[in-house]
Parts: C-alpha cells; structure tokens; sequence
C-alpha cells in the first residue's frame, strides 16, 4: 500500500487538503473452521481458497471563512476490484429429506430423488466439489457541502448537503467440475452451474441542519432535521443453468426508491467543569433496496423497505478525584422499525438469501465506562455494556411461507454482556522510556440467526492481549502476546445446514515490532 497527502494555505483563510491512499490485499485460506466434523481449528477443503482486494481512495477537502461562518466542501472517490474463491464442497455433499442430495438435481442428467440416482453412469456426475468464485467492481462518490456557524452568539448552526453514488458490478459462479454439460449456465466458464450476474446503482441525497442554542450559560437545547432520498437500481440474472436465462439482459431490471424526514433533540446540562448529563432523542435509518431474485416479486419481496431506529438516552460524563478518573455512560431505549434481517430460506427463495423487513423490535441497554490514573505510571480502565434486544410484535415470512417469529424472540447477534479491562505501567527504564500493558476481552453468548428453530447458539469468549515496549527520542520496540490464554472465539456460527463452518479468531500469536518517526 502507499498514501500521500497534501495541504495548501490559498490565504489566511481558506485552505485546500487532498490525499491518496491505495492498498492491495491479498490472502490464502480462510478464517473458519469445523470442529465438530473435523476438529477444533481444522477445515475440510477440495479447492483452495483466496482473495485478491485492490482499492483507490481519494480526498479533497476546501474549507475557509465567511464571516462569522465556516464553509466546508468534501468530495471523497473510491474504486475498488475485489477477486474471491472459496471451496463450496459442503453444499453438495449435504443430503435433506429421505437422503436425496442438492447438487445431482442441479447439474446431473438424473433425478436427486428418483430411483435412478444409485444406478447412473459416473461420467454423468463426477463428483460433490465445487467452489464458488466472484469478482466485484465498486466505484463510490461522495459529496458533501456544510456551512456553520463559527461565532460567539448563544446560537450556533449547521447546514448542508450531501450525495453519495455507488455502483457494484459483480459476477458470482458456482462451479462443478465434471458436471453434465446440458445442465451448465449457458455462456459462461465449463462447468458453471449456478451464476449471478448483476449491476447496482445507489444514489442518496440528503439536506440537513442543526441548531443549538444556549439556554443559559450552563443548558443548551439542540435540534436536528434530515431529509434523505435513495434510489436503488438492480439488473442482471440470477439462476441455475439453463433454467432461468431464457433472456439473459432482462431476467431483473428493477428500481426502488424512497424518502423521508429523520430528527434529533438533545438536552445538555453542564452542571460544572468537571460534570455534564445530558438527553436525547433522535432517529437512524438504514436504506431500502432489491433482492437479487426476481422471483420474490410472486410474494411481495422483491424489495425492502428502510428500518428506522429510534432513541431514547441519557447520559453522563463525569471527570472525578481532582481529574484523576473519567467516568462516561448512558441508558438507553431505542425502538427499531420494520427490522432488515438477511435470511436463507428455500421455500421462499429458490436461489438466494433475501433480506427481508420484519415486524418491530426493542432494545434497552446500559453502557459505561471508567479510566482511573492510579499513580502517575499507572492507569486502569474498564468498559462494560448491556443490551437486552428482542422482537415486540409476531412476524411471518411473506405470503405465510417460512417459520413464524414470534413476539419476544431474541436478536440474533447481540450479546447481553460485553466488556473490558486494561492496565498500563509506564516507567523509566536505563535511559529507555518503557511501559507494559495487559487488557482482556469478554463477548457473551449471542445467537446467529432470527428465526427459533433455525438458530444456533454463539459461546461466549474471553481474549486477553498482553504488551510491553521501549522507545527512545523517535524509535522504539514494542513486543506483543496475543490471545494469550489461546482462546478459539465463536465470532459467527453460519446458519446455513449445509455449511456448518464457524468463524473464528487468530490463536495464540506473539511478535516484535520496531517503530520510528521521521
């Protein structure tokens, strides 16, 4: 990778910024494993996996005065190819039903589940590998305009716009080497079986202002508003073989948008120096957009409408013992609005996982945490949240298909408890400035999906992190343990039946690393 960035004074008020950042990564294997088919740490794999993910990033920021205003201008680029293989081997080898298996239905010349699947020529199926490529094509520009007030008055003020436009081409190939050549994606690579080849488009425009104004000397009122508008634009096919490519240009070609008003309110009491509390109450969006499968539109699901969360928080930030400890937290309630959960489903979505809008859901949390400078060499930190999130009304897939979720269902991926604590020594050492440092992790358990019956259960974990380092004027050595205690996290079980793979973290890992500032 490489950067570079430059800044220009155009005159004592106005100043011009730019930078570039370009990266090329590239990796080999994978970061899951199958303990309980293959061992803890140990993955099954016929083909080999890797991702090839080169980027262009660029910057330009101009900012200066007018009056008792600041004006700032933000334009940001992004160009991105991003390559990726990975064995797939566990789709076909899975078996539903009576024993019947999914791949010789979709690229042998003979029924997966009829008499005959004992009895066929081995040259009309070789084999259950397969592996899945995709290569993906990102361009995303953003730009952003926002006056504010930068004076003395009691009232203080923001105002702006901003667009962004992102498109992604990709091109995603499940290939079965050997297949029967009359069931192959017609067009493509030999022994392509299943292909999604498609275009989007999204666009978001948006208009927002803010304003505080001072109370009194200690209380200040905020008020926010935001007016977005998004559209989305998908095109391109999606399907098994022959099956679904009768007109390979206009198997989807679809376009969805909408609009709404987004607000916040805050309430700031800095009681002194030391103490401030606060309330707010405010709303956060994600888009809507289109699901690959153009066949969701018989059930109503062909798009997905934004979901909307809304906030109810009080907070505090607190400098306690003369300065010595800081103490920040909040309490929370927030409401959450025709939920946007991805879901794989067959009786649904032949083809594809599909995101879909549920019902409502709640969450209520807690979340703080603490810094205490013990000594001047010492100082100890802690954090710690909870979240209690559940579903508040029943919800059934579209057009009744799919298991039901009923109201106080769990969210998936939410640990109840998180946390930390660190320690850090600093120190004079000879003539070397030195510190050692000590944190450790813990995440609990979580589930991996929404629907009752479908889920899996995430163990919690623990992970502590240990280092140590000298430095001296602009060089130093820092040396790291970690994981320590060599713990194998469940990060995210994969819901899917056929691919009972875990995501999981790096082992035990220990090095040196040599720092200088020039």
């Amino acid at each position: 990778g490489a950067r570079a960035a430059l800044r220009v004074d155009l005159n004592d008020n106005w100043t011009a910024d730019a930078s570039v950042i370009y990266q090329n990564l590239e990796t080999d294997g994978t970061w899951d494993h199958d303990p309980a088919g293959v061992g803890e740490r140990s993955i099954q794999r016929y083909f080999p996996d890797f991702s090839d993910d080169e980027f262009t990033q660029g910057n330009i920021t101009l900012e200066g005065e007018i009056g008792d205003n600041q004006l700032v201008y933000s334009g940001t680029f992004m160009d991105r190819d991003v390559q990726y293989q990975a064995d797939y081997s566990e789709y076909g080898d899975y078996a539903y039903g009576d024993g019947a298996y999914w791949v010789p239905y979709y690229v042998c010349d003979y029924s997966a589940t009829g008499p005959d699947i004992a009895t066929q020529s081995a040259t009309d199926c070789t084999s259950l590998e397969e592996y899945y490529q995709e290569d993906n094509q990102y361009e995303r520009t953003t730009h952003e305009l926002r006056l504010q007030s930068i004076g003395d008055g009691a009232l203080q003020y923001t105002v702006g716009l901003y667009s962004t436009e992102i498109t992604h081409d990709y091109n995603q190939e499940w290939i079965q080497p050997g297949i029967a050549p009359s069931q192959a994606v017609p067009g493509q690579a030999p022994n392509t079986f299943f292909r999604t080849r498609q275009s989007r488009t999204d666009e978001q425009t948006a208009v927002f202002t803010e304003v505080t104004y001072d109370l009194t000397d200690s209380v200040s009122l905020t008020g926010g508003l935001r007016w977005f508008q998004n559209d989305s634009k998908l095109s391109g096919v999606v399907g098994w073989g022959p099956n679904l490519f009768v007109d390979a240009d206009t198997s989807v070609d679809a376009s969805y948008d909408d609009d709404d008003f987004i607000y916040k309110a805050n309430l700031t009491w800095r009681v002194d120096d030391d103490r401030m509390v606060y309330v707010t109450v405010s709303e956060g969006y994600r888009p809507g957009g289109l699901n690959r499968d153009p066949g969701l539109a018989d059930v109503g699901a062909a798009e997905y409408t934004p979901d909307v969360l809304t906030n109810y928080e009080f907070g505090w930030k607190l400098m306690l013992g003369g300065g010595r400890v800081r103490f920040n937290g909040a309490i929370y309630q927030s409401d959450w609005e025709d939920v946007q959960f991805t879901i794989y489903d067959f009786q649904l979505s032949a083809c594809c996982g599909a995101v879909y809008n549920l019902a409502d859901a709640e969450m209520t949390g807690l979340e703080a945490d603490i810094t205490a400078l013990v000594s001047d060499q010492l100082t100890l930190s802690a954090a710690l949240s909870f979240n209690d999130g559940e579903t508040s009304s029943d919800y059934v897939l579209p057009a009744g298909r799919g298991t039901p979720v009923p109201k106080g269902t769990e969210l998936p991926n939410v640990p109840e408890w998180k946390g930390n604590v660190s320690a850090r020594y600093e120190f004079e050492w000879s003539t070397f400035d030195a510190y050692w440092q000590a944190a450790w992790m813990f995440t609990g358990e979580s589930f991996n999906e929404i629907r009752p019956d479908q889920r899996s259960a995430q163990d919690s974990y623990n992970i502590l992190n240990l280092r140590a380092g000298i430095s001296k004027d602009d060089w130093g050595v820092d040396a790291f343990v970690n994981n320590a205690t060599d713990e194998t996290a469940n990060i995210y079980v994969a819901p899917r039946p056929y691919e009972p793979s875990i995501t999981t973290n790096r082992p035990l890992s220990y090095g040196l690393k040599y720092w200088k500032r020039f």
